[in-house]
């Protein structure tokens, strides 16, 4: 589900990229509850850090049938027709597709691999825009909280639905945490 959250009360709002399946959240989020939500991006101030959040799929698969799905997903008359569904069969087709289109492993190697592509992905991006202090990506569902260059910090929080895992960001700390 939803890939990277970050809560400041008092100063920033709630905000939440999409995971897998949440390319069609729109104005949901935002109308009925209150967060701040994009599909592909968001970015926001943390204190005196710019944030870049983005659920990372396409980023490090290791299969072409992944990217496809993603493009798939990713296009506007998908959403578009997937938002026309009931909830019960969209839930269920995404599922059906997803078992055929995409990387659905759950190997430990494979898994440290595309980690360290996000990470790779991460820093190079941070390369190329100076203005990001911090970088959420969440897509391969492993916590891991790195600097890249000084004082310019990589964070996956995990994912909730496997470990119950998530982070918690401030203006002056990023900790993992696991409820429960």
């Amino acid at each position: 589900m939803a890939a990277a959250i970050a809560v400041l009360r008092r100063r920033v709002p709630v905000v939440m990229t999409g995971g897998n399946h949440d390319r069609w959240g729109d104005s949901f989020w935002r109308r009925d509850a209150g967060i701040d939500f994009s599909a592909d991006e968001l970015r926001f101030t943390l204190g005196q850090t710019e944030v870049l959040a983005l659920h990372g799929d396409g980023v490090a698969e290791e299969h072409p049938s992944a990217r496809v799905m993603h493009r798939i997903t990713r296009h506007p008359a998908t959403i578009a027709l997937y938002r026309a569904l009931h909830p019960d069969f969209g839930i269920w087709l995404v599922d059906k597709m997803s078992r055929h289109l995409a990387d659905s492993t759950r190997d430990p190697a494979v898994l440290d691999r595309a980690q360290e592509r996000q990470v790779a992905w991460a820093a190079k991006r941070m390369a190329a825009d100076p203005s990001i202090g911090l970088l959420i990506m969440a897509h391969t569902h492993r916590p891991l909280t790195r600097e890249l260059v000084p004082g310019r910090r990589f964070l996956n929080p995990g994912a909730w639905i496997e470990g119950r895992r998530y982070a918690v960001v401030t203006e002056t700390s990023i900790r993992l945490e696991q409820f429960g």
